[in-house]
Order: C-alpha cells, then structure tokens, then sequence
C-alpha cells in the first residue's frame, strides 16, 4: 500500500480498511505526490489518494465505495485588515468555485 507521508487522512484510512477486513502486508509512505505516482506507474502497489491530488495518464482511479474518508481544507485571513491583491483574488476564486464535484455543498 502506497500513501503520502504527510496525509492527514491516514490514520482514518487505516481505520477504515481495517474494519472492512484489508490489513496490508507492506506499506510505504512517500514525500511527495510525484513520488507516489512514480510508484504506482512502475505497478510497486496500490496508493491511497484525495480527489484534488495530481493525476496521471498511465493510472486509473477507482473511487472507493462503503469507505468514508474526508478531510477539512481551511483557509484563514484576518477580518479587517488589508489583504495584497493576490490574497484577495485567491480568497474571491474560492468562494466563487464550484465544490460539488469535490462532495461540498458550499463553502463555510
């Protein structure tokens, strides 16, 4: 089993396969999104990734059914103080997005 490092979600994933019977024999942890591509394109396992991670045409996607894993993507700014144009302009293209393709209804 191949995951990132990092993901915050693994602990939960671990949790959820476990209860749905897959205890992997082997598992290896990589630092970046690339590396766990590179893994998956020379077939060395099977990797765990969130919807918005890269993608890659020498790799399918399967969404998992009956697995419930989620995480909370949150971005923060100080009310009242002045934010740089990119700031602003960042902060305006999330609110404005489409989530629903992500499983969010709207944004909080």
């Amino acid at each position: 089993m191949l995951s990132r490092i990092d993901w915050e979600t693994s602990e939960e994933l671990s949790r959820c396969l476990s209860a749905k019977g897959y205890s992997p024999r082997t598992a290896h942890e990589v630092e970046t999104d690339q590396d766990l591509l590179a893994l998956l394109e020379a077939n060395a396992g099977v990797g765990f990734v969130s919807l918005t991670a890269p993608r890659s045409a020498n790799t399918r996607r399967l969404k998992l059914r009956d697995l419930d894993v989620s995480r909370i993507v949150s971005v923060y700014a100080v009310a009242g103080r002045q934010r740089s144009p990119v700031a602003t302009t960042l902060l305006n293209l999330l609110r404005s997005a489409d989530w629903s393709s992500f499983g969010v209804s709207e944004p909080a």
